[in-house]
């Protein structure tokens, strides 16, 4: 690995294991839903498919999820932003840095900082 380079699905610290898991819940219910725009080179893609079809049957508590964004929202805008990439939208880490005005390893800081910052507030 590189110097800068940082292991973003590297193990979560045990104390932030519960969040992480309300915050990959919280993210099945902000991703964007079927039915926006697909290319037509995807449109028939399977691979898409088989995934939304196990994910689906897990469930979701929807109330939760509204009580996270709430605490999202109430983040540093930063920190708000980087756990926003980190488990909504993902892409590349070091384009999402550059826009957090920070390095690879400060953003993967900045998520894990928002992650104790909404245990601290005991959401």
């Amino acid at each position: 690995m590189k110097r800068e380079d940082v292991d973003f699905h590297a193990a979560v610290p045990y104390a932030h294991e519960a969040m992480d898991k309300r915050l990959r819940d919280w993210a099945r219910w902000c991703r964007p839903k079927k039915g926006g725009y697909i290319h037509p080179m995807w449109r028939t893609f399977v691979a898409s498919q088989v995934f939304e079809s196990a994910t689906s049957s897990m469930p979701l508590n929807k109330l939760d999820a509204h009580e996270i964004e709430k605490a999202v929202r109430a983040l540093p805008e930063r920190h708000a932003f980087a756990v926003r990439w980190a488990y909504v939208f993902g892409g590349n880490p070091r384009r999402a840095a550059q826009h957090a005005g920070e390095t690879v390893a400060g953003l993967d800081r900045l998520v894990t900082d928002g992650r104790q910052m909404l245990i601290n507030r005991k959401v």
